[in-house]
């Protein structure tokens, strides 16, 4: 992908089983993450700072805080999605992506970014194996703590054995919907797990039958989870 420019590489996973996922090290500058941090603060001026005194237990399986500032490797990606999404299917031609280009997906397509900071609380139980399929295209990266458990990747169907890029703050997975991005996680036994997402949504394949949100005034897209994690 080297229309883009920074370091992007897909991560050691067989792609015959788990699709592509792609890494990016490094994915917000020093002032980025700060900028972040601050805004996850500042977001709480009413009740208890989730962010810094925890999120309660019966929270699942996140919370969430909009209006952040927007990283600019977001951006970039973000103004070359159709780059993205052509390179990902001459890549995977096996893949059937949500964005499914050949047939609905132009440049003219109304394409817009959601991002936001999700978190987590400790001990939180499994969110089942999903695809995001209400989206099409997640990008990912850990925010805190420093150490704790991955988003497990279960590949092609949710059938495959799990696979993971460890946790580390400020590195970024991201792939395309389709049905080798069966993925789930779990709240961490020892800390809240803090994650910066964003999507790519097409605005006129969202779910109509989705209220609005009053933080983001557009309708989002269910998960469509499908799968039962094994036991």
């Amino acid at each position: 992908m080297d229309f883009l420019p920074f370091k992007i590489y897909s991560a050691p996973f067989p792609k015959d089983k788990y699709g592509i996922v792609l890494e990016i090290p490094e994915y917000c500058t020093q002032k980025e993450l700060e900028a972040i941090e601050h805004a996850c603060n500042d977001h709480y001026t009413h009740g208890s700072n989730m962010w810094t005194h925890g999120i309660p237990s019966d929270t699942y399986p996140n919370t969430v805080i909009f209006n952040i500032p927007t990283p600019r490797k977001t951006e970039i990606i973000m103004e070359n999605w159709y780059n993205v999404f052509l390179w990902f299917r001459d890549n995977h031609i096996d893949a059937s992506y949500r964005f499914d280009i050949q047939k609905s997906v132009s440049r003219e397509s109304r394409m817009f970014l959601a991002d936001r900071v999700q978190g987590s609380p400790r001990n939180m139980r499994d969110y089942p194996p999903h695809t995001d399929a209400g989206k099409m295209l997640t990008c990912i990266f850990p925010l805190r703590p420093v150490k704790s458990v991955p988003t497990m990747f279960c590949g092609l169907n949710g059938e495959e054995s799990d696979m993971f890029i460890p946790w580390k703050v400020n590195h970024a997975y991201l792939f395309c919907s389709s049905q080798y991005s069966y993925h789930w996680y779990s709240g961490d036994k020892n800390s809240d797990r803090w994650v910066y997402n964003f999507n790519i949504f097409d605005q006129n394949r969202l779910n109509t039958n989705t209220e609005h949100n009053k933080d983001t005034g557009y309708k989002w897209a269910p998960d469509y989870v499908t799968k039962t994690k094994p036991t």
